[in-house]
């Protein structure tokens, strides 16, 4: 899990996800599933606030607290798609 705070955060992940050409399912607003092409597994990704309003990002990999992972970015991506159409 890591807190999220701008787009420059997480570019090496975003390098990472275009490289491998994932793309996020939407589960329900909040919560997404990201296949990987290499293992064929499935990742769960979270985006949400904490208690103290800090935009948080969790995925079910097995990435470092702290470190944005590439399902993350995808997962970021959509959810920020999402939210500026309603």
């Amino acid at each position: 899990m890591f807190i999220f705070t701008d787009l420059d955060q997480i570019e090496g992940a975003r390098k990472r996800a275009m490289r491998e050409g994932l793309k996020a399912e939407v589960i329900t607003l909040g919560k997404y599933r990201v296949k990987s092409k290499r293992t064929g597994e499935y990742y769960d990704v979270f985006c949400g606030r904490n208690p103290k309003g800090e935009k948080i990002v969790s995925c079910s990999c097995e990435t470092k607290d702290d470190i944005p992972c590439k399902h993350a970015y995808v997962a970021i991506m959509k959810h920020i798609d999402l939210m500026n159409h309603l």
